[in-house]
């Protein structure tokens, strides 16, 4: 009986949750996976992901969620001589002030790009990807192109 209750379970608790936030949820599965207990193993279950469009100020109350970052790229460093080669894009603030949102691009991915990226400063862009946390503040690590858009 607890294996008919428990999926069931499952989804009407996703289904009260899309309808009682009224957002759009992307769920992301897999193939089917025996429960953990009959093979003694724990398994991690298929994650939902809500995707939201959030401001470059709200990033940092957003860590270690999946957002797209809005907000005008003010400042912006190709550092080629550094270790990894980084490519800073800061938006609503200049570097070093520490409630700036920053996207960073790794040397490895900037042949990715058409252009180099540190050209989008001045303009306004949405960056998607997971928000993390470095040096106290919130910055998103951009792993292909496709993850900013220029508004």
């Amino acid at each position: 009986m607890r294996r008919q209750v428990f999926p069931i379970a499952c989804f009407a608790a996703l289904v009260l949750l899309v309808c009682t936030t009224n957002q759009t949820l992307e769920v992301f599965t897999g193939p089917a996976v025996a429960h953990p207990a009959e093979h003694g193993a724990a398994t991690a279950a298929p994650a939902a992901v809500v995707s939201d469009t959030i401001a470059w100020h709200e990033a940092a109350s957003h860590v270690g969620q999946r957002r797209t970052v809005c907000g005008p790229v003010v400042d912006s460093k190709y550092a080629s001589s550094s270790r990894g080669q980084p490519t800073f894009l800061n938006l609503g603030h200049p570097y070093p002030k520490p409630s700036r949102f920053t996207v960073v691009i790794w040397g490895r991915n900037r042949s990715k790009f058409s252009t180099g990226p540190e050209r989008l400063r001045g303009t306004a862009i949405c960056v998607n990807g997971l928000i993390e946390e470095y040096r106290g503040g919130p910055q998103i690590e951009v792993h292909d192109p496709f993850q900013i858009k220029t508004r």
